[in-house]
C-alpha cells in the first residue's frame, strides 16, 4: 500500500513539474511563431511543431526581456530562433579548439 501511495505521489510531482516547467503559450505566441515560420520558410512535422514553438517562445521572451532593459545593444529574432543554444552550437560553432599563433610558434621551436 505504501508503495502505491509513493508511486502516485511521484507521478503527481512529475506532472506538476512538467506543467510548471513549460511556459504557458498564448495565441499571441503561436501567431508570432507562425509569422516567423512564414518569413523564414520553415515547416515542421506535427510532433516537431510544438517542440519548436516552445523553443521559439522561450527565445522570444528572452529577447523581449533583454530589449526591455537599458542595454547598449538590442536583440532580435533570426533564422535560428527555433533552436536551443545547444543545437546551434552543435550545428554552427567550431567543434575543436582553433590553432592559435602561440601554439604554432611552440611547434616550430
Amino acid at each position: 500500500m505504501k508503495t502505491a501511495a509513493l508511486i502516485t505521489a511521484t507521478a503527481c510531482l512529475a506532472v506538476l513539474y512538467c506543467v510548471c516547467a513549460s511556459p504557458i503559450l498564448t495565441e499571441e505566441d503561436e501567431f508570432a511563431f507562425k509569422t516567423w515560420m512564414s518569413e523564414h520558410n520553415k515547416k515542421y512535422s506535427p510532433d516537431e511543431y510544438y517542440q519548436r514553438l516552445q523553443i521559439f517562445t522561450e527565445n522570444k521572451r528572452r529577447i523581449d526581456h533583454h530589449n526591455a532593459g537599458s542595454h547598449t545593444f538590442r536583440m532580435g529574432l533570426n533564422q535560428f530562433s527555433d533552436m536551443t543554444f545547444a543545437e546551434f552550437k552543435k550545428h554552427y560553432l567550431m567543434k575543436q579548439t582553433p590553432i592559435t599563433c602561440h601554439s604554432m610558434t611552440e611547434k616550430q621551436s
